[in-house]
Protein backbone atom coordinates (compact mmCIF):
# COMPACT_ATOMS: atom_id res chain seq x y z
CA UNK A 1 0.00 0.00 0.00
CA UNK A 2 3.09 2.29 0.92
CA UNK A 3 4.29 1.64 -2.48
CA UNK A 4 1.35 2.50 -4.45
CA UNK A 5 1.15 5.67 -2.31
CA UNK A 6 4.71 6.19 -3.27
CA UNK A 7 4.20 5.99 -6.67
CA UNK A 8 0.86 8.26 -7.05
CA UNK A 9 2.76 10.71 -4.95
CA UNK A 10 5.66 11.06 -7.51
CA UNK A 11 2.61 10.81 -10.62
CA UNK A 12 1.25 14.09 -8.90
CA UNK A 13 4.38 15.74 -8.04
CA UNK A 14 6.00 15.28 -11.52
CA UNK A 15 3.22 15.73 -13.71
CA UNK A 16 2.13 18.95 -15.59
CA UNK A 17 -0.75 19.85 -13.72
CA UNK A 18 0.83 19.96 -10.72
CA UNK A 19 3.45 22.34 -11.52
CA UNK A 20 1.27 24.57 -13.00
CA UNK A 21 -0.91 25.13 -9.50
CA UNK A 22 2.27 25.08 -7.66
CA UNK A 23 3.40 28.08 -9.68
CA UNK A 24 0.03 30.08 -9.47
CA UNK A 25 0.14 29.52 -5.75
CA UNK A 26 3.57 30.83 -5.64
CA UNK A 27 2.28 34.08 -7.24
CA UNK A 28 -0.77 34.67 -5.88
CA UNK A 29 1.36 34.72 -2.69
CA UNK A 30 3.60 36.97 -4.02
CA UNK A 31 1.01 39.17 -5.08
CA UNK A 32 -0.45 38.86 -1.61
CA UNK A 33 3.00 40.03 0.58
CA UNK A 34 3.34 42.88 -2.72
CA UNK A 35 0.23 44.24 -1.53
CA UNK A 36 0.91 44.24 2.54
CA UNK A 37 4.19 45.29 1.27
CA UNK A 38 1.92 48.57 0.11
CA UNK A 39 -0.55 48.90 2.00
CA UNK A 40 1.06 48.97 5.53
CA UNK A 41 3.76 51.58 4.72
CA UNK A 42 1.02 53.81 3.48
CA UNK A 43 -1.53 53.85 5.32
CA UNK A 44 -3.31 56.90 5.32
CA UNK A 45 -1.01 58.50 2.51
CA UNK A 46 -1.94 59.08 -0.59
CA UNK A 47 -0.46 55.89 -3.05
CA UNK A 48 2.77 55.80 -4.78
CA UNK A 49 2.18 55.83 -8.80
CA UNK A 50 5.57 53.84 -9.30
CA UNK A 51 5.19 51.56 -6.84
CA UNK A 52 1.57 51.32 -8.06
CA UNK A 53 2.80 50.89 -11.64
CA UNK A 54 5.46 48.23 -10.58
CA UNK A 55 2.91 46.26 -9.42
CA UNK A 56 0.80 46.68 -12.47
CA UNK A 57 3.85 45.06 -14.59
CA UNK A 58 4.07 42.46 -12.03
CA UNK A 59 0.31 41.63 -12.29
CA UNK A 60 0.25 41.69 -16.18
CA UNK A 61 3.71 39.26 -16.02
CA UNK A 62 1.56 36.76 -13.64
CA UNK A 63 -1.39 36.97 -16.13
CA UNK A 64 1.17 36.18 -19.21
CA UNK A 65 3.00 33.32 -17.50
CA UNK A 66 -0.21 31.74 -16.35
CA UNK A 67 -1.38 31.83 -20.22
CA UNK A 68 2.06 30.53 -21.33
CA UNK A 69 1.13 27.27 -19.13
CA UNK A 70 -2.04 26.57 -19.93
CA UNK A 71 -0.93 27.00 -23.77
CA UNK A 72 1.68 24.67 -23.00
CA UNK A 73 -0.37 22.21 -20.95
CA UNK A 74 -2.51 22.18 -23.71
CA UNK A 75 0.10 21.70 -25.95
CA UNK A 76 1.86 18.69 -23.97
CA UNK A 77 -1.91 17.21 -23.41
CA UNK A 78 -2.91 17.00 -27.41
CA UNK A 79 0.72 15.48 -28.30
CA UNK A 80 0.10 12.99 -25.38
CA UNK A 81 -2.93 11.55 -27.16
CA UNK A 82 -1.40 11.76 -30.56
CA UNK A 83 1.43 9.45 -29.05
CA UNK A 84 -0.69 7.29 -27.31
CA UNK A 85 -3.18 7.25 -30.77
CA UNK A 86 0.54 6.10 -32.85
CA UNK A 87 1.35 3.50 -30.53
CA UNK A 88 -1.98 1.62 -30.74
CA UNK A 89 -2.15 2.03 -34.62
CA UNK A 90 1.71 0.83 -34.74
CA UNK A 91 0.85 -1.76 -32.46
CA UNK A 92 -2.15 -3.21 -34.31
CA UNK A 93 -0.16 -2.68 -37.87
CA UNK A 94 2.94 -5.10 -36.24
CA UNK A 95 0.41 -7.33 -34.64
CA UNK A 96 -1.57 -8.48 -37.78
CA UNK A 97 1.37 -9.53 -40.06
CA UNK A 98 2.98 -11.04 -36.78
CA UNK A 99 -0.03 -13.19 -36.23
CA UNK A 100 -0.42 -14.19 -40.04
CA UNK A 101 3.66 -15.54 -39.61
CA UNK A 102 2.57 -17.88 -37.00
CA UNK A 103 -0.75 -18.82 -38.12
CA UNK A 104 1.46 -20.31 -41.47
CA UNK A 105 4.34 -21.83 -39.22
CA UNK A 106 1.75 -23.61 -37.33
CA UNK A 107 0.04 -24.90 -40.75
CA UNK A 108 3.16 -25.71 -41.56
CA UNK A 109 4.36 -27.88 -38.36
CA UNK A 110 0.83 -29.27 -37.02
CA UNK A 111 -0.52 -30.55 -40.46
CA UNK A 112 0.66 -32.53 -43.30
CA UNK A 113 0.29 -30.44 -46.44
CA UNK A 114 1.49 -30.82 -49.92
CA UNK A 115 4.53 -29.43 -51.16
CA UNK A 116 2.81 -26.54 -53.10
CA UNK A 117 0.64 -25.82 -50.09
CA UNK A 118 4.04 -25.74 -48.30
CA UNK A 119 5.73 -23.61 -50.79
CA UNK A 120 2.39 -21.02 -50.67
CA UNK A 121 2.58 -20.66 -46.75
CA UNK A 122 6.09 -20.31 -46.87
CA UNK A 123 5.26 -17.02 -49.69
CA UNK A 124 2.88 -15.63 -47.62
CA UNK A 125 5.10 -16.05 -44.13
CA UNK A 126 7.78 -14.57 -46.01
CA UNK A 127 5.28 -11.28 -47.47
CA UNK A 128 3.78 -11.06 -44.01
CA UNK A 129 8.03 -10.60 -42.50
CA UNK A 130 8.46 -8.52 -45.12
CA UNK A 131 5.53 -6.12 -44.32
CA UNK A 132 6.69 -6.40 -40.60
CA UNK A 133 10.56 -5.20 -41.06
CA UNK A 134 8.80 -2.58 -43.26
CA UNK A 135 6.67 -1.16 -40.41
CA UNK A 136 9.35 -1.71 -37.85
CA UNK A 137 11.95 -0.24 -40.60
CA UNK A 138 9.48 2.95 -40.23
CA UNK A 139 9.25 3.70 -37.01
CA UNK A 140 12.95 3.66 -36.21
CA UNK A 141 13.79 5.99 -39.17
CA UNK A 142 11.40 8.65 -38.13
CA UNK A 143 13.11 8.33 -34.45
CA UNK A 144 16.65 8.44 -36.40
CA UNK A 145 15.26 11.34 -38.62
CA UNK A 146 13.55 13.11 -35.14
CA UNK A 147 17.03 13.26 -33.65
CA UNK A 148 18.41 14.36 -37.08
CA UNK A 149 20.65 10.99 -36.56
CA UNK A 150 20.05 9.54 -40.29
CA UNK A 151 22.74 8.66 -42.65
CA UNK A 152 22.59 10.03 -45.61
CA UNK A 153 25.44 8.73 -47.96
CA UNK A 154 25.52 11.01 -50.92
CA UNK A 155 26.52 10.54 -54.08
CA UNK A 156 26.34 10.84 -58.06
CA UNK A 157 22.92 9.59 -59.51
CA UNK A 158 21.38 9.94 -62.72
CA UNK A 159 17.44 10.43 -60.94
CA UNK A 160 15.85 9.37 -64.88
CA UNK A 161 17.88 6.01 -65.03
CA UNK A 162 17.21 5.54 -61.45
CA UNK A 163 12.92 6.63 -61.41
CA UNK A 164 13.04 4.11 -64.44
CA UNK A 165 14.51 1.35 -62.74
CA UNK A 166 12.72 1.91 -59.40
CA UNK A 167 9.02 2.41 -61.72
CA UNK A 168 9.70 -0.88 -63.26
CA UNK A 169 9.75 -2.65 -59.81
CA UNK A 170 6.88 -0.71 -58.43
CA UNK A 171 4.27 -1.11 -60.72
CA UNK A 172 3.93 -4.97 -60.04
CA UNK A 173 3.07 -3.94 -57.01
CA UNK A 174 0.99 -1.10 -57.08
CA UNK A 175 -1.27 -3.68 -59.59
CA UNK A 176 -1.67 -6.02 -56.83
CA UNK A 177 -3.31 -3.34 -54.93
CA UNK A 178 -5.65 -2.27 -58.04
CA UNK A 179 -3.84 1.05 -58.60
CA UNK A 180 -1.86 1.66 -61.69
CA UNK A 181 1.61 3.46 -61.93
CA UNK A 182 2.37 5.27 -64.74
CA UNK A 183 5.06 7.68 -66.37
CA UNK A 184 6.47 9.71 -68.94
CA UNK A 185 9.84 10.41 -70.25
CA UNK A 186 12.48 10.43 -67.89
CA UNK A 187 15.08 13.45 -69.02
CA UNK A 188 18.70 12.11 -67.74
CA UNK A 189 19.50 14.27 -65.14
CA UNK A 190 22.13 13.72 -62.81
CA UNK A 191 22.18 15.28 -58.70
CA UNK A 192 23.83 14.20 -55.63
CA UNK A 193 21.95 11.68 -53.29
CA UNK A 194 21.33 8.55 -51.46
CA UNK A 195 20.07 5.72 -53.64
CA UNK A 196 18.40 4.09 -50.90
CA UNK A 197 16.78 7.14 -49.40
CA UNK A 198 15.74 8.25 -52.75
CA UNK A 199 14.09 5.21 -52.88
CA UNK A 200 11.97 5.43 -49.28
CA UNK A 201 10.95 9.26 -50.41
CA UNK A 202 9.06 7.41 -53.30
CA UNK A 203 8.00 4.84 -51.73
CA UNK A 204 6.03 6.85 -49.01
CA UNK A 205 4.68 8.81 -51.65
CA UNK A 206 3.20 6.02 -53.58
CA UNK A 207 1.61 4.22 -50.70
CA UNK A 208 0.67 7.83 -49.35
CA UNK A 209 -1.42 7.68 -52.62
CA UNK A 210 -2.53 4.38 -52.24
CA UNK A 211 -3.65 4.63 -48.15
CA UNK A 212 -5.70 7.90 -48.73
CA UNK A 213 -7.56 7.06 -52.16
CA UNK A 214 -10.39 4.34 -53.30
CA UNK A 215 -9.06 1.23 -55.00
CA UNK A 216 -8.16 1.62 -58.95
CA UNK A 217 -6.18 4.71 -58.09
CA UNK A 218 -4.00 6.30 -60.83
CA UNK A 219 -0.79 7.92 -59.91
CA UNK A 220 1.65 9.66 -62.30
CA UNK A 221 4.85 10.19 -61.70
CA UNK A 222 7.31 12.44 -63.44
CA UNK A 223 10.57 14.19 -64.03
CA UNK A 224 11.58 18.12 -65.30
CA UNK A 225 14.07 19.94 -65.13
CA UNK A 226 13.22 23.91 -63.68
CA UNK A 227 16.62 25.46 -64.37
CA UNK A 228 19.17 24.60 -61.74
CA UNK A 229 16.46 21.94 -60.29
CA UNK A 230 15.17 18.30 -60.71
CA UNK A 231 11.42 18.13 -59.81
CA UNK A 232 9.76 15.02 -59.18
CA UNK A 233 5.70 15.19 -59.01
CA UNK A 234 3.98 11.82 -57.61
CA UNK A 235 0.42 12.64 -58.71
CA UNK A 236 -2.79 10.78 -57.70
CA UNK A 237 -7.03 11.26 -58.66
CA UNK A 238 -7.90 10.79 -55.39
CA UNK A 239 -10.13 13.17 -53.37
CA UNK A 240 -7.63 15.59 -52.55
CA UNK A 241 -6.13 17.37 -49.71
CA UNK A 242 -7.75 20.57 -47.41
CA UNK A 243 -6.22 23.78 -47.89
CA UNK A 244 -5.91 23.68 -44.18
CA UNK A 245 -3.90 20.14 -43.99
CA UNK A 246 -1.40 20.63 -46.94
CA UNK A 247 1.32 21.49 -44.36
CA UNK A 248 -0.30 19.73 -41.63
CA UNK A 249 0.30 16.09 -43.46
CA UNK A 250 4.29 16.35 -43.34
CA UNK A 251 3.91 16.45 -39.19
CA UNK A 252 5.26 13.24 -37.02
CA UNK A 253 2.47 11.30 -36.21
CA UNK A 254 -0.18 13.65 -38.23
CA UNK A 255 -2.95 12.00 -40.31
CA UNK A 256 -5.02 13.70 -42.52
CA UNK A 257 -9.06 12.77 -42.10
CA UNK A 258 -8.98 11.06 -45.67
CA UNK A 259 -7.02 8.49 -43.40
CA UNK A 260 -9.80 6.24 -42.58
CA UNK A 261 -7.87 4.16 -40.18
CA UNK A 262 -5.29 3.43 -42.41
CA UNK A 263 -1.56 5.00 -42.17
CA UNK A 264 0.63 6.04 -39.37
CA UNK A 265 1.32 9.46 -39.75
CA UNK A 266 4.80 8.54 -40.74
CA UNK A 267 5.22 8.52 -44.00
CA UNK A 268 5.45 12.30 -45.13
CA UNK A 269 7.56 13.25 -42.16
CA UNK A 270 9.88 10.60 -43.84
CA UNK A 271 9.70 12.57 -47.18
CA UNK A 272 10.03 15.69 -45.60
CA UNK A 273 13.18 15.04 -43.53
CA UNK A 274 14.90 12.67 -46.30
CA UNK A 275 13.75 15.89 -49.04
CA UNK A 276 15.25 18.70 -46.67
CA UNK A 277 18.42 16.01 -45.55
CA UNK A 278 19.19 16.32 -49.79
CA UNK A 279 18.55 20.17 -50.12
CA UNK A 280 15.54 20.26 -51.39
CA UNK A 281 12.21 20.94 -50.52
CA UNK A 282 8.69 18.84 -50.46
CA UNK A 283 5.40 20.49 -50.94
CA UNK A 284 1.72 19.18 -52.02
CA UNK A 285 -0.95 20.84 -54.34
CA UNK A 286 -4.60 20.01 -54.87
CA UNK A 287 -5.74 21.93 -57.88
CA UNK A 288 -8.94 20.08 -57.64
CA UNK A 289 -9.77 16.07 -57.51
CA UNK A 290 -6.36 14.27 -56.78
CA UNK A 291 -3.14 15.50 -55.18
CA UNK A 292 0.47 16.55 -57.00
CA UNK A 293 2.87 15.84 -54.45
CA UNK A 294 6.13 17.96 -55.79
CA UNK A 295 10.01 17.17 -54.67
CA UNK A 296 12.42 19.77 -55.79
CA UNK A 297 15.87 18.74 -55.65
CA UNK A 298 19.84 20.58 -56.67
CA UNK A 299 21.20 19.06 -59.86
CA UNK A 300 25.14 18.70 -59.64
CA UNK A 301 27.50 20.95 -61.50
CA UNK A 302 26.62 18.81 -64.29
CA UNK A 303 23.37 19.10 -64.52
CA UNK A 304 22.10 16.26 -67.44
CA UNK A 305 23.89 13.39 -67.10
CA UNK A 306 26.40 11.66 -70.04
CA UNK A 307 24.44 9.41 -72.12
Amino acid sequence: MFKDFLRLWVRITFGALFWIIAVQMAWAMLLLFWILEYVRPHAGRAPSLGLFGWGLVFLALMIFGVNVLVVRFAHQAAHSRVVKDFVSRVSHDLRSPLASVKLHLETLLKREVSPEQSRECLEAAWQDLGRLETGIEGVLMAARLDRRKQRIDLQPLDLGAFLEDYLARKRDVVARTGGRLESGPMPALRTQADPHMMEKILDNLVDNALCHCPPGVRIQVGLTRDDHLARITVADDGPGIAPGERRKVFRLFYRAATARGRGSGLGLFIVASLVKAHGGQVWVESPGPGSVFQVVLPLGEEGAASP
